[in-house]
This record gives structure tokens, sequence and C-alpha cells, in this order.
């Protein structure tokens, strides 16, 4: 038996304006909108594409294949704020980046056109101190950021948020095919 493909896993915590994005100091998100884009100089984001929402560049590391197959998500927020009102968090993959740098300025979702976004999240929750959540696709999407494609995440916050984290799962060649 040989296994053409493993899985590996990238964790990826919003970092301080200016920190390091591997290993700087963890970002936490005062209530309104939040939207996250993969791809960016982060020196040209952040932004305020429209009133109300606050844009930052989704860091992946050098080691994040260009292109690849996920495999599935996992999503964890922690507020300390008093529970109460709705919120949420969603993330796709934008082929080609064709919502991002359509006819909206830079994502904004009025009049914005997801026809083609892929889901890989939408999660809501009434302000618990701690949320986790986990999806395992059933067939792997790909995402080829070397085509333009683009991994989205955007947040409504009605409460503080003092974490969010996010599991991207995907395929890799196997180093050692033979191996089971």
């Amino acid at each position: 038996m040989s296994l053409d493909y493993v899985q590996k896993q990238y964790y990826w915590i919003p970092r301080t304006w200016g920190a390091d994005p591997e290993i700087g100091a963890y970002a936490s998100f005062a209530a309104g909108g939040w939207q996250w884009v993969s791809d960016q100089d982060p020196n040209t984001i952040p932004t305020n594409p429209v009133q109300g929402l606050q844009q930052r560049a989704l860091h992946l590391p050098a080691w994040f294949p260009r292109k690849s197959y996920l495999s599935g998500v996992e999503v964890a927020l922690y507020t300390n704020d008093t529970p109460g009102l709705w919120n949420e968090l969603s993330g796709w993959i934008d082929p080609t980046g064709q919502f991002f740098h359509g006819g909206t300025p830079n994502g904004n979702e009025g009049g914005a056109n997801f026809t083609n976004a892929i889901s890989l999240f939408h999660v809501t929750f009434q302000g618990q101190s701690a949320q986790k959540w986990h999806r395992d696709f059933p067939k792997p999407i790909l995402v080829d950021r070397d085509a333009g494609d683009l991994i989205e995440v955007k947040g409504g916050f009605n409460l503080n948020i003092a974490i969010v984290f996010i599991g991207f799962r995907f395929l890799v060649p196997n180093p050692n095919p033979t191996l089971p």
C-alpha cells in the first residue's frame, strides 16, 4: 500500500498590526466588521473599503503551498464580553480573486456576487466565552493561489473578540509514498 498524499495543518491567528505575522502578539478585535484576505501586502492593508469594515492581510507562511487541496478547517473564538447579541464568522475561497478584485471595492458585500465563492465555514454564536467548530470536507477543495485564488475570512462581531483561531488542513505529496 502507498499513500500519495499526507495531511498538514497551518494554524492562523491574527497578529497585532506591525508584529511578526507568525509569532507576534495576538490581535483582539473590537465589535464591528472585520475581513482578512490572503496574498495581500500587509503594508497596503489595513484599509477601510467601506464604513464599518476593517480589512487585514491573512498571512500564509512561505511553506504553505501555492497550490493545495484543503481537506478541512477548525475555527475557534474567545470573548470576555457578556453573552448577548449574535456574531458570525465566515470563510471561503474566492476563485481568481473575482469577489475581492471585482466590481465592489476590496470585497465590499454590497452588490457583491458570491456565485463562485466556495464556502469553507460559516459559524454564528451568541457570545459564549469560547467557541470551537470543525469541518472536514468530503472532497478536498483546490486552492490555486498562482491562479489568483484567495482565502478570505469575514467577521461580523457585536462583541469584542479576544482571539480568532483558524486551522487550515491541506494535503501535500507524501515524501515517503511507499511507507504506510
